[in-house]
């Protein structure tokens, strides 16, 4: 599945509506997303490693914008946005998204084009089972969740784990568009299907993954058998919103 199913517009603002209640929940008083016209939209490349474990991620950023959005055509998906416009003034809250298994960046523009309306820089990337690629693991390895351990999928991890870093490095590089525009106090993680595993990793339920620097997670359909099987010695020390179906495995 490349790509989610777009909902209604009632049930797209609830969804990024949520998302900004959950990281709100955590901010320190000092900081709120303060809502904007305008949404900016870049893309580009980020490489982490070295030698021959280097590894290059599409990645893809949403953020509150200094400049009028458009009608804008994501291959196939229709947004609004104002391609590489200026950041608007002032430091936003920095969210992480992780798409589901074999899924995409831009998976839910629905969710990412309105959170940065509200305030929000949003960051993705496309993982190594981005877009269709087998993966690592393949599909069959959700069938078998008691055969899960720290490695499995842990480069996903990783990949956020870098991409919190490319965001922060540009908060402080005076040449970066995002110079002095990200509130660092203020890092949250989305994530959908394996990307919901992926970001409640991040948040403390697997422990060898726990990053302190994400203070509220979202799980949209989260896959969580793993970490409901015993012997798993993670817990989530963080706020965190779970949404699923009625019909989710």
């Amino acid at each position: 599945h490349r790509r989610c199913s777009s909902p209604d517009p009632a049930r797209r603002l609830t969804l990024a509506a949520a998302a900004g209640m959950t990281l709100g929940m955590i901010l320190p008083a000092r900081v709120h997303a303060q809502p904007v016209k305008s949404v900016g939209w870049r893309r580009g490349e980020l490489r982490y490693g070295a030698g021959s474990q280097t590894r290059a991620r599409r990645l893809l950023l949403w953020y509150p914008a200094a400049g009028e959005d458009r009608r804008f055509d994501y291959d196939g998906q229709i947004g609004r946005v104002a391609p590489d416009a200026p950041v608007a003034p002032g430091r936003h809250p920095l969210l992480l998204f992780s798409h589901g298994y074999l899924g995409a960046a831009d998976q839910s523009i629905f969710i990412t084009e309105n959170l940065a309306r509200m305030g929000y820089i949003v960051a993705a990337i496309d993982h190594a089972d981005a877009q269709g690629r087998a993966g690592i693991g393949g599909i069959g390895a959700f069938g078998r969740p008691q055969d899960w351990i720290d490695e499995t999928y842990l480069d996903r991890r990783e990949d956020l784990a870098a991409l919190s870093d490319h965001v922060a490095a540009g908060h402080i590089d005076p040449g970066s568009f995002l110079h002095q525009h990200v509130e660092l106090s203020a890092i949250g993680a989305i994530g959908h299907s394996l990307g919901g595993y992926t970001v409640l990793g991040l948040a403390g339920a697997r422990r060898s993954w726990h990053d302190r620097r994400v203070r509220a997670v979202l799980g949209l359909s989260p896959y969580v058998a793993p970490y409901l099987r015993a012997g798993v010695d993670g817990t989530v020390d963080v706020p965190a919103m779970l949404q699923g179906g009625t019909f989710d495995v």
